[in-house]
């Protein structure tokens, strides 16, 4: 079982907040999130809670509706207060680790786990303030 989570865009024809069993997928900005699986868990708790608004599109996908601030506070919850703030956030820690590691796999793990989170940073400093956006939990 995969369990992935990204962010996307409702503003794609045919989807609609409204229909609570909408077959119509958001739009993806960007990657994947790194470290999914509780990516994926923390979003399904806060959905669950009745936290965030949410359709499903599939069986085993869940859009919740967001806004730029909702996602950057989800993210904070995931990865650390400094998330936003890539000296001292997870990309910092993750330097740190590359610099100690001998092994060839482990520092090519890290540069990808690097790279992945430069990205959802990106995106996430690219957002509208003003626009709703979608945080999608998939299970495959």
């Amino acid at each position: 079982m995969y369990l992935d989570l990204y962010i996307a865009s409702p503003d794609v024809p045919n989807f609609s907040w409204e229909q609570s069993d909408n077959p119509y997928d958001p739009k993806i900005i960007g990657h994947k999130v790194p470290e999914s699986r509780e990516a994926f868990f923390l979003l399904k708790e806060k959905i669950d809670e009745g936290i965030y608004p949410y359709v499903m599109t599939d069986w085993a996908t869940w859009v919740a509706k967001v806004n730029k601030q909702q996602i950057i506070d989800f993210f904070k919850q995931l990865y650390g207060a400094n998330f936003m703030h890539p000296e001292h956030g997870p990309i910092a820690k993750w330097k740190l680790k590359l610099k100690e590691r001998p092994d060839q796999f482990e520092r090519n793990r890290l540069k990808v786990d690097i790279e992945s989170m430069s990205e959802l940073l990106q995106t996430i400093q690219d957002l509208d303030d003003e626009k709703d956006y979608a945080l999608v939990a998939q299970e495959f």
